[in-house]
């Protein structure tokens, strides 16, 4: 699968305003109803953290240069 910089930028700023979006509150509870300690903050966490090593791979392999 063949990755694009702009979707996953644009992927990235998404959840970025979905995290700044939800309130504290939200962000506390958790996950499923399955009795999980994981919330939805860890999830969003997660999610940044994963779009942000593909951006820094694909980055990479363009050979560091700027969008």
């Amino acid at each position: 699968m063949n990755l694009n910089l702009n979707d996953t930028s644009s992927a990235l700023c998404d959840i970025y305003d979905i995290k700044r979006a939800l309130s504290k509150q939200i962000k506390k509870q958790p996950k499923d109803n399955d009795g999980t300690e994981i919330t939805i903050g860890d999830c969003i966490d997660d999610l940044v953290l994963f779009l942000e090593g593909i951006y820094e791979q694909g980055h990479e392999a363009e050979g560091g240069k700027h969008d």
